[in-house]
């Protein structure tokens, strides 16, 4: 099953010629917290915030600032990536989960 945790609400942002700034949102479609980091390319583009940590059904707003100080007039491109983690604490319940079964298992047999 391939369950999207992290929706985000532009996927494309298309600065004109004067703008500087734009702002994106992502949400966490899961009920179990993520953590999310942010990496964006190329060095004239950044990004705030670029990490954080969503519970579920939260909402983040991104705001992603352009610098033109050293760019010819033109076209450009970059790019975001999202890194999505769910949060060690589902990980540590996960595992009790799992030693609990085994447990159980291993009692039933004795």
């Amino acid at each position: 099953v391939d369950i999207q945790l992290i929706s985000i609400s532009d996927e494309y942002l298309d600065f004109d010629l004067f703008e500087t700034e734009l702002e994106f949102t992502i949400e966490n479609n899961d009920t179990a917290s993520a953590l999310w980091d942010l990496r964006v390319w190329p060095g004239w583009i950044s990004a705030e915030p670029y990490f954080g940590t969503l519970e579920g059904g939260e909402t983040d707003a991104i705001t992603i600032t352009v610098t033109r100080d050293d760019l010819d007039v033109g076209q450009y491109t970059g790019d975001i990536f999202f890194a999505v983690v769910p949060e060690p604490t589902t990980f540590l319940l996960f595992g009790v989960g799992l030693l609990g079964f085994a447990g159980v298992s291993r009692k039933k047999r004795s």
